[in-house]
């Protein structure tokens, strides 16, 4: 987050180059994370009319959106984003909490999927996933996200510790053992 004198020395510059996409992008992406939403929207205006299809000026608007409360907005532009081939990570990952304040979770476990394989190094989608899994009890489903979580995230005891009490409820005891010996090395 930047201070108040370096938003306001972008903001002079956005505006002595009103004709600088980077600049206005830049403007409102910084404005965004200082919670000044006026100051983002008059900058993604401003991009708007020099380059309404740049892939940054519609993510950072559906961001607005987003912190404006108009989840369907933001949803409706970041899936014109998928649909015009600007998919990506941040892009899912900004569909999944969309989806998760319209409480639409059919639509969060897509986007999470899709998250994760944009990539699949990344913790939060397989940590989000596990969550939706243990809220819809799906046992099997849990179990299948821990094991791809406990590869990634080795010094996690709770992933050892719950995908270990999973594997035991489905008495399958060579998974079992097989976990458990690489959770020796967790920090449980």
């Amino acid at each position: 987050i930047a201070s108040r004198g370096e938003l306001d020395e972008l903001a002079q510059a956005a505006q002595a180059a009103p004709d600088d996409v980077a600049k206005q992008l830049l403007l409102a992406l910084l404005a965004l994370e200082n919670g000044q939403v006026p100051l983002a929207r008059r900058a993604l205006g401003q991009a708007q009319k020099l380059d309404p299809t740049d892939p940054d000026l519609r993510f950072l608007s559906a961001r607005a959106s987003a912190t404006e409360g108009r989840f369907d907005a933001a949803k409706s532009e970041l899936l014109a984003l998928v649909q015009s081939g600007a998919d990506g990570y941040a892009v899912q990952m900004a569909l999944a909490e969309v989806a998760t304040a319209l409480k639409d979770g059919a639509a969060r476990r897509p986007a999470l999927e899709a998250a994760h394989r944009h990539d699949p190094l990344a913790l939060e989608p397989l940590k989000e996933l596990w969550r939706l899994a243990a809220e819809q009890k799906d046992v099997a489903w849990e179990s299948q996200v821990l094991e791809q979580l406990a590869v990634l995230d080795q010094h996690d005891g709770n992933v050892y510790r719950r995908l270990l009490e999973l594997l035991v409820q489905q008495k399958d005891y060579t998974r079992a053992v097989s976990h458990g010996q690489a959770a020796v090395y967790a920090d449980m």
